[in-house]
């Protein structure tokens, strides 16, 4: 799939660098946008078993 190398890319970057990503945003804007609005640890951790899988 074009750019899934990429795409792949950012799940370290956003498990490395949450608190520099996530300062850099209005996260009280973001969650006016979407207030479902999860860390990514917690995103994670809600889809492990999926991720899991489809590495298997």
């Amino acid at each position: 799939m074009p750019g899934a190398d990429e795409t792949g890319n950012l799940f370290p970057y956003h498990a490395d660098c949450e608190q520099r990503f996530t300062a850099a945003r209005d996260l009280d804007a973001v969650r006016g946008l979407n207030p479902a609005l999860q860390s990514f640890g917690t995103w994670l951790a809600a889809h492990r078993d999926r991720l899991r899988s489809a590495w298997a």
